[in-house]
């Protein structure tokens, strides 16, 4: 991010991806949006959007949580090395 800032005269940078159709991504490729910003550009990603509401800091917290122990469970990852070599 620092030759972004530096290559574009940038304060900071926002980076947004867009994981599927709800999320407002419309070219269904992994790719990373690199936003550069400067103080006061008008540019905004406001958050709620409109027709939403920020979940409640418990319910973030609980979804971390069932995130973490979902990526260290050793019987997810077994499973899914085994379909990488079926499918390579």
């Amino acid at each position: 991010s620092p030759v972004v800032r530096r290559l574009n005269g940038a304060d900071d940078l926002n980076i947004v991806v867009n994981s599927g159709q709800a999320a407002g991504q419309n070219v269904f490729h992994y790719h990373v949006h690199l936003i550069p910003r400067k103080t006061g550009d008008g540019f905004d990603i406001p958050l709620p959007y409109a027709g939403s509401a920020m979940p409640d800091r418990t319910h973030l917290d609980a979804m971390a949580v069932r995130i973490i122990a979902e990526l260290r469970d050793p019987v997810r990852q077994q499973i899914a090395r085994r379909l990488a070599v079926m499918s390579a």
